[in-house]
């Protein structure tokens, strides 16, 4: 015969000690109990059996005292019972209290509980009142129970058979034919479950008499044993951890600000949209976002065509702190909440929070809830903006078949730039956000009128340091990045006192190849070092360069002159009908008339789309979108005073007390 399981209650948030750590709980799913580390969130499972074991060896300690009686454990606080039930416990409890004023504690005699019945019989006018033995019983579970109420709580789930129908062999062969073919990845149906089950029986069926022969189970009584295994547990073995925390954990709102800069989530995410980078040349762009979690307001961006790294970080950053960036945000952010990407960890990016004066947080691997508002920007701005303009994507391979994204292609890279931006800026901050219960921008306003504390002057040196890092010798020709040579008289004077093979650090700016900055040795300075073809290199940016270059390898080109690359830069980039497709109707460049591009943008949204009409106006969109004939988009360039910045702090506390690694 089977174990019996005790039953078990307890109330929520009950605080639990085991193995050293705390745990709170959370439900009892099917015979299973739910715990969650309080310090790391993490989910753990019990069977209600190994509870009530390590409660009852002292290896778990519950922070309520537990009562044991009837082979159970009762540890749920009174008010947690049903009205129903602690009405009835009361009611009890009443024939105790009159046992005691009237004959004093200890043990009674059967006529006092005769004379206590019958005063309440013509009290309560009962026509049945309880019998003697009945009464005793209460009594002696509250006195065993050390006078608690609880043990006057009528135990209906005690009543009846609970002893297993099914023999041992039974139910241990089903619950391992589950734990080998329903606990995996791979799907298995109840039916493939119970012709194991019964296969592995009846080889037992064999080898036995016929006086000990099991039944084989039926269908109801192999789902039945299925349906009882932990979801958690389950989830755990089909997929993962993570994916189990994901379904089951309990989140928690974010850390709790009060004003703008507080605290900023930045992430990276590739756009839903494919834009024209070149002649014949289309990319998705990935996206840099830093937004405010108090406000809600975007407060810095970048969009490039490279993968995530700490230029496009560096790009953001310098953005959040330009005075005439994005936002005017008057001074870095407090805190940076971040993910674990390499980027974030990376040694440029401690030295420039340090600088900053503001504190990194990284988020727990695998949990992006933990910076959740800036994950639900990238939604909004899908399904606001890039989801319904020609080339999306859609995010989603089901929506995307039958569209190609490639062909219906019709922004350029500055095109979607400028459109994001006043996404970011006009529209975006102008809608209702339930999260806040305002406007990004009125809430972003009212703070500012209410005082923020003044702009921080990082020097004139800082912007070099959000910049990419390189290391390169000079050389009698001058330094060499990306097969592009900079030169100037000055580098004569460095590489004459430097010793012969000495590295120097170069930063250079992904979007302007025109100039590279040496970083002096002497002052640590930087000295700007222009390109020897100017020509070539004006408005060149890094993601041209490379195109213009594995163009030339690809077509096996001998000739690599200068003469050479300014052609493929006309012919890729500088072209004049590379970006004027005959489907390019959203949005036209030039057009003058507001109406008609409405009518035009309207006519060219994907059919699986909801339209324009559901989410602007046609005026507001006009005004928002509306594009001069030449289409450019502002460098994002610092603009501080001389002073350099003054540390507060030194650089090695500053690493140990925020435990970054260098």
């Amino acid at each position: 015969m089977g174990i019996m399981v005790p039953s078990l209650t307890l109330p929520k948030d009950t605080e639990i000690v085991f193995k050293g750590q705390n745990y709170t709980y959370i439900k009892q799913v099917k015979g299973n109990i739910q715990l969650e580390r309080v310090d790391t969130g993490e989910v753990m499972s019990l069977s209600t059996r190994d509870f009530v074991a390590l409660t009852q060896s002292e290896e778990l300690e519950l922070n309520q005292q537990a009562w044991y009686f009837d082979g159970g454990i009762q540890s749920k606080a009174f008010d947690a019972y049903s009205e129903e039930n602690k009405a009835e416990a009361l009611s009890r409890y009443k024939y105790i209290r009159r046992l005691k004023s009237k004959f004093g504690p200890g043990k009674y005699k059967k006529s006092e509980y005769k004379e206590v019945l019958e005063e309440f019989k013509v009290e309560d006018n009962l026509k049945k009142p309880f019998s003697v033995r009945t009464l005793s019983r209460w009594f002696e579970a509250y006195k065993n129970a050390g006078e608690d109420i609880r043990a006057l709580i009528p135990a209906h789930s005690k009543k009846g058979n609970h002893t297993p129908r099914l023999p041992n062999k039974v139910i241990d062969t089903i619950d391992d034919v589950i734990d080998r073919i329903y606990m995996r990845r791979e799907k298995a149906s109840v039916d493939r479950i119970r012709a194991e089950v019964f296969r592995i029986l009846a080889k037992y069926n064999e080898k036995v008499s016929p006086a000990h022969a099991v039944d084989l189970p039926s269908e109801s009584t192999v789902l039945r044993a299925i349906q009882r295994r932990d979801p958690y547990t389950v989830c755990v073995h089909k997929f993962d951890e993570a994916e189990a925390n994901r379904r089951f954990k309990q989140y928690y709102a974010s850390t709790p600000v009060s004003r703008p800069m507080q605290c900023v989530q930045m992430d990276h995410t590739q756009m839903d949209v494919v834009a024209l980078i070149g002649k014949g040349l289309t990319a998705r762009p990935w996206l840099t976002v830093a937004l405010d979690q108090y406000t809600r307001m975007v407060v810095g961006y970048y969009i490039s065509l490279d993968k995530p790294s700490f230029s496009s970080v560096g790009k953001c950053l310098a953005d959040i702190i330009d005075p005439n960036g994005l936002v005017p945000t008057y001074n870095p952010p407090e805190m940076l909440l971040l993910d674990n990407g390499a980027e974030f960890h990376s040694q440029e990016m401690v030295e420039a929070s340090f600088q900053m004066n503001c504190v990194i947080k990284y988020c727990e691997a695998g949990d992006p809830v933990q910076k959740a508002h800036v994950e639900r920007i990238f939604r909004t701005l899908n399904t606001m903006f890039l989801h319904q303009i020609k080339g999306t994507t859609f995010g989603d391979t089901k929506a995307r078949e039958g569209y190609d994204s490639i062909k219906e292609a019709s922004l350029t890279l500055n095109e979607l730039e400028a459109m994001t931006k006043t996404f970011f800026t006009k529209i975006y901050p102008s809608e209702w956000h339930g999260g806040i219960s305002c406007k990004p921008l009125e809430l972003w306003n009212e703070s500012v009128e209410q005082g923020m504390s003044g702009y921080l002057n990082l020097g004139t040196e800082f912007k070099y340091k959000l910049m990419r890092k390189v290391a390169r010798t000079v050389q009698p020709y001058g330094i060499e990045v990306f097969g592009l040579k900079y030169n100037m008289p000055d580098l004569g004077y460095y590489r004459a006192n430097c010793l012969q093979g000495h590295e120097f650090e170069i930063r250079y700016d992904p979007d302007d190849l025109s100039e590279v900055f040496l970083k002096d040795p002497d002052n640590g300075r930087f000295v700007s070092v222009p390109a020897c073809d100017q020509e070539y290199t004006r408005g060149l940016k890094a993601y041209q360069h490379r195109l213009i270059t594995s163009k030339r390898a690809a077509n096996k080109t001998k000739n690599k002159n200068c003469v050479d690359r300014l052609s493929r830069k006309a012919e890729f980039f500088e072209g004049q009908n590379w970006d004027a497709s005959k489907k390019r109707g959203y949005l036209q460049a030039g057009s003058s008339n507001p109406d008609k591009l409405i009518k035009e943008a309207q006519k060219n949204i994907p059919a699986s789309s909801n339209g324009f009409d559901d989410i602007y106006s046609s005026n507001k969109f006009a005004s928002e979108f509306g594009f001069s004939e030449n289409i450019s988009v502002s460098n994002k360039t610092l603009n501080s005073e001389e002073n350099e910045f003054n540390f507060s702090v030194n650089y090695e506390n500053y690493l140990n007390k925020y435990k970054i690694e260098k």
